[in-house]
């Protein structure tokens, strides 16, 4: 039996200029659940982040928590962390879920497998979808 991936949705490799919380940061993958991003000094895990995505020469706004960090050492002078979703606008909803849709030019996370969310991911979605 294959290892149950723990993410509920595809990913999209993008590196998109995020403003959180008066900082910048840079995408390294984003999905209609959150994104991982990369900065100077990650915030600590459990902060609320305010916020908005660059797209182009749109900027679309989200609120979120931070659900995990990883911090700098000295081969990388930089810090990762996730955000999830607790709000975003819905037109970026929909430009992702685009780019997700089979047969895309969308890279998508191997392990990631193409089947329905579960219930528990289905809830965040329904969520999201009810804050937008």
């Amino acid at each position: 039996m294959a290892p149950r991936s723990d993410r509920c949705f595809p990913r999209l490799r993008r590196s998109l200029t995020v403003e959180g919380n008066g900082s910048l940061a840079r995408t390294w993958d984003i999905s209609i659940g959150g994104f991982s991003a990369e900065t100077t000094f990650a915030p600590r895990t459990g902060t609320p982040i305010y916020g908005s995505i660059a797209v182009g020469k749109k900027s679309f706004r989200f609120t979120g928590q931070v659900v995990w960090t990883k911090g700098r050492d000295r081969a990388k002078p930089s810090s990762r962390f996730g955000v999830r979703f607790n709000g975003v606008e819905n037109a970026l909803l929909e430009s992702l879920k685009k780019q997700l849709e089979p047969g895309s030019e969308a890279e998508r996370d191997a392990s990631q497998p193409d089947s329905a969310p579960d219930p528990e991911c289905q809830a965040l979605l329904d969520d999201l979808a009810a804050l937008s």
